[in-house]
């Protein structure tokens, strides 16, 4: 404790304690801030959702797939290799591949065996294997999301799905992997952005100098890190779900999900990828996309990455068609499953291989 007390981290050598306090009453104001929102939305009379559709369903194949760098990336598939259309989804930040699960359910019962569905997740996250802080890059995940598709989908057609992180690491994948984006029919990108995280929204409030120098501090005192999560609980719920949600009614079962996903996150994850966030730049990963068909979809209310975002990988992708979730917050496919749901699998009956 003593050497702990000593250390100086932050603005000005501000001692690392001073910090912790202040990340304190940042996570608390803004929960504060939001928790008005997160009662309007969470009324008595919120509707249930089957503890069936909690889950991906049963699956295929289980397993693991390795990394470049030797991690285990966990995967899930619900179809056969065999069938001519493999849909990869993509999960967010402080989330994993459980995100999901309505997506699962709905597309199994539209394509049946005619497109198999895989779902993994990210480095760091869920069953995943955890990489050393200087690996938790975007560049890392888009390596990962290529070893994929390499081993698991050898061949035929691919349909990308990314929300949020996973968006980025879908851009990412597209500028880094030309010979494997020949074999993808179409895109969906779901509140993400290209690039500017520290722009608008939460993210500009957590991304910014007092951001800066936490990430920075809890990278060198591990034991820190552990401290800011026990601050982040004690302030975050309401910032969880009303950064998560639009003012829309949506099921406790799914705002239990998604708070159960990022409470299970790891410290460790959570500040190493604090900063690849900030500085991604996925402008290459855009203008890789030219001539893929795709989507943009985003909530106009969400608060994590505006739906300005969505704009602006519009306006350098013209492939693309923008969809506004009216109402919708960040976790756009627990909130609106069935706008995200219709929109993917009109891309994807549009683009089916002849």
């Amino acid at each position: 404790m003593a050497d702990i007390e000593k250390s100086k981290g932050g603005l000005g050598g501000a001692p690392v304690w001073g910090l912790v306090a202040g990340a304190g009453a940042l996570v608390t104001a803004a929960g504060a801030g939001l928790v008005g929102i997160r009662e309007h939305m969470l009324t008595r009379n919120s509707p249930a959702t089957p503890e069936s559709m909690l889950t991906l369903g049963r699956p295929t194949w289980r397993g693991t797939v390795e990394s470049d760098d030797g991690l285990g990336l966990s995967v899930v598939e619900r179809g056969f290799q065999t069938a001519p259309v493999t849909i990869v989804f993509t999960h967010g930040y402080c989330q994993r591949k459980d995100t999901w699960c309505l997506q699962s359910h709905h597309f199994r019962r539209a394509f049946g065996d005619e497109a198999r569905l895989l779902f993994w997740d990210q480095r760091g996250h869920g069953d995943s294997g955890d990489p050393e802080s200087e690996a938790c890059t975007i560049a890392h995940t888009a390596a990962d999301l290529a070893a994929i598709i390499r081993e698991r989908v050898p061949a035929g057609r691919i349909f990308l799905v990314g929300h949020s992180m996973g968006g980025m690491t879908v851009m990412a994948f597209a500028a880094r992997y030309p010979e494997l984006m020949e074999r993808v029919s179409g895109v969906a990108l779901l509140s993400t952005a290209s690039r500017g995280l520290d722009k608008g929204g939460i993210p500009q409030m957590m991304l910014g100098p007092i951001g800066n120098a936490l990430t920075r501090t809890a990278k060198s005192l591990p034991e820190l890190a552990n401290q800011l999560r026990v601050l982040a609980r004690a302030g975050g719920v309401p910032l969880i779900r009303g950064g998560s949600f639009g003012d829309q009614r949506v099921a406790n079962g799914l705002v239990k999900l998604n708070e159960r996903m990022i409470n299970d996150t790891s410290s460790t994850t959570i500040v190493n990828f604090f900063g690849a966030l900030q500085l991604h730049d996925e402008s290459d990963g855009v203008a890789a996309l030219e001539g893929v068909p795709g989507i943009v979809l985003s909530g106009d209310r969400d608060r994590m990455i505006p739906y300005g975002r969505a704009v602006d990988i519009i306006e350098e992708w013209p492939d693309a068609r923008l969809i506004r979730a009216a109402g919708a917050g960040h976790m756009v496919q627990l909130e609106q499953p069935k706008l995200v749901n219709e929109s993917i699998e009109t891309l994807v009956r549009e683009h089916w291989p002849v």
